[in-house]
């Protein structure tokens, strides 16, 4: 099942918080996923660590903040509550995710949910990669921007499960996925396969909520 189809029967009529929504293309204004959140819920927010971009969409009147996904003093500031909270391919880049953790569950309403994506690391994909490179992605060239930007952790269902209920969430649903915009003979063919044997799928996605 593809990400996004999951994902919009919790964001209908709600107000989201997309952490981490600017995505690496920096010729787009933010993530596809993004996009998609904000056509399809109440309202919408978006956090990031990129102050150039951040301040130019506020110029164009979007609903965004600047902050450290680790600290996130700027959004304490902002003293707001969210009935949803998405991370969608974030976690994999933190030193210190269940700090992010941590933090992130003071800005739920009550019975708010939150909604993470991230990398399998039993994927096909990664099983092929290191098996021919020997590492997660053969395409950096260069190293310090791997180091700063690239994946410093990797989850199975098993350690994300793992980490969240020892950071006191409940599991509400829990699915291997992938993204709606992969496409071409590579996506189309992980598509393929992925609806056969879904624990081959690249994505994991869990949503979640503060465990009462």
């Amino acid at each position: 099942m593809g990400r996004n189809k999951i994902i919009k029967k919790y964001i209908q009529n709600k107000v989201v918080l997309d952490v981490g929504f600017l995505g690496e293309n920096k010729k787009v204004e933010f993530s596809s996923l993004h996009n998609f959140i904000i056509k399809n819920s109440k309202e919408v927010w978006g956090l990031d660590i990129d102050k150039d971009r951040i301040n130019k969409l506020k110029e164009k009147g979007y609903n965004v903040i600047y902050d450290d996904v680790q600290e996130l003093k700027n959004l304490m500031k902002l003293n707001k509550k969210f009935d949803v909270i998405i991370a969608g391919e974030l976690i994999e880049h933190l030193e210190n995710p269940g700090v992010f953790l941590d933090n992130i569950s003071g800005f739920l309403n009550e019975n708010g949910i939150l909604v993470l994506t991230t990398p399998n690391m039993f994927s096909l994909r990664y099983i092929l990669r290191h098996a021919l490179f020997g590492q997660e992605s053969p395409y950096w060239v260069d190293r310090n921007a791997e180091i700063k930007y690239g994946h410093v952790i990797g989850f199975s269902k098993m350690l994300l499960d793992n980490l969240l209920l020892r950071k006191g969430f409940e599991i509400l649903e829990f699915k291997y996925t992938i993204k709606d915009e992969y496409g071409g003979f590579k996506g189309n063919l992980e598509k393929f396969i992925s609806s056969f044997f879904p624990r081959f799928a690249p994505s994991l996605i869990v949503v979640c909520r503060v465990r009462k």
